[in-house]
């Protein structure tokens, strides 16, 4: 915070004021195993669903419950047959970091497990711990996948880096997620008999007289302003 005081004092005020573990990798959440979590999904809902909440009260939750069901089954055969042992958007984003591991030199510091080790880049130094699945630039704790680093560090010792992937990000973990259904709800003809009294809408009385037209006054143009200056 200093370096960005003097380069943008107010740049750093604004900082100040906001938590941060909402704009700092050093203070971001380990357990999402994301690094960009946004409202995205919920926008992307609410969108697909505008149509139908103008709805009834009972037919908007059933075309709800049709559209999940639909969503549901479509993601549940999207990665049937597939090969790999995480899903392929972590997969490729892996395939990114392994390329930019060469450009990175792994050292072991001699633990007994052999788990730690040092990676130089020129003059850039971090630490990678394979035991813990930490690296201290903090990619792996935040992603669930192993950062370009801890790669190089993998690959030194001839190990796959998919096998240090987070369980999260596994296929076992994606087909347990949408292993549940949405049940059936039996349309109207086959709702169950009862002995109350249906409920039935509100009467409505129409009126005799004309019906009154509210103008609305906000597409009317603005009345002009008297002039101070002239004398009536």
């Amino acid at each position: 915070m200093d370096r960005v005081k003097r380069m943008n004092p107010h740049a750093c005020e604004y900082h100040r004021r906001i938590e941060p573990c909402q704009w700092s990798r050093s203070h971001f959440s380990k357990w999402p195993k994301s690094d960009n979590i946004t409202n995205n999904n919920v926008e992307v809902f609410n969108s697909c669903i505008k149509k139908m909440r103008k709805k009834s009260i009972i037919t908007m939750p059933e075309e709800i419950r049709c559209y999940i069901m639909r969503i549901l089954a479509r993601n549940k055969k999207a990665l049937v047959g597939y090969m790999g042992r995480i899903t392929p958007v972590p997969q490729s984003r892996l395939e990114v970091e392994k390329r930019y591991s060469n450009h990175w030199r792994p050292f072991p510091m001699g633990d007994l497990a052999g788990n730690i080790f040092e990676i130089q880049c020129l003059s850039i130094k971090v630490s990678v711990d394979l035991g813990k699945k930490i690296c201290s630039c903090r990619f792996w704790q935040l992603n669930g996948l192993p950062c370009r680093h801890a790669c190089a560090a993998l690959a030194y010792q001839n190990r796959r880096p998919e096998e240090y992937a987070n369980n999260w990000l596994t296929v076992g973990a994606y087909n347990k997620r949408y292993e549940f259904l949405v049940q059936l709800v039996p349309s109207k003809e086959f709702w169950e008999k009862h002995g109350y009294t249906n409920i039935l809408p509100p009467a409505y009385k129409r009126s005799g007289r004309r019906p009154t037209v509210k103008r609305n006054k906000m597409n009317d143009a603005p009345e002009p302003q008297p002039d101070p200056h002239r004398v009536k």
